[in-house]
C-alpha cells in the first residue's frame, strides 16, 4: 500500500524517483501511514496474545506463548518484550507511588 501511495504521489506531483526516499518522509500522510502502520501492528500482538492471558497463564518465555497462542516465534518473542517493558513500567510507577511520602 505504502508503494501505491508512493507512486500516487510521484505521479501527481512530478517527483524524481531517485529523490523520493528523500521527500516523502517531510509529507504528512507519510507519517499518518506509519502512525496507522504501528496501531495495527500493536493491536495485532494484543489480538493475537491478550495481556489477560499472559497473566492469568504466568507465561515466562517466547515458546511458552508460540506453545499456547500458535505464533511464530519473532511475533512471540516481540510481544513477550512488549508485556515485560510495559509490566516494568507499571511496576516502577507503584513503587515510586509508595515510596512518595510528599517530601523532596
Amino acid at each position: 500500500m505504502f508503494i501505491t501511495r508512493t507512486l500516487l504521489f510521484e505521479r501527481r506531483y512530478k517527483i524524481d524517483p531517485s529523490l523520493t526516499s528523500k521527500v516523502l518522509p517531510k509529507y504528512p500522510f507519510a507519517l499518518t501511514f506509519r502512525y496507522t502502520e504501528w496501531q495495527a501492528n500493536y493491536f495485532a500482538y494484543h489480538f493475537a496474545v491478550p495481556t489477560f492471558m499472559l497473566e492469568k497463564l504466568n507465561i515466562q518465555t517466547a515458546q511458552d506463548i508460540v506453545n499456547h497462542f500458535d505464533v511464530d516465534y519473532d511475533f512471540a518473542l516481540r510481544r513477550l518484550e512488549m508485556y515485560r517493558n510495559n509490566h516494568l513500567y507499571y511496576k516502577s510507577e507503584q513503587i515510586a507511588e509508595k515510596g512518595n511520602d510528599g517530601y523532596c
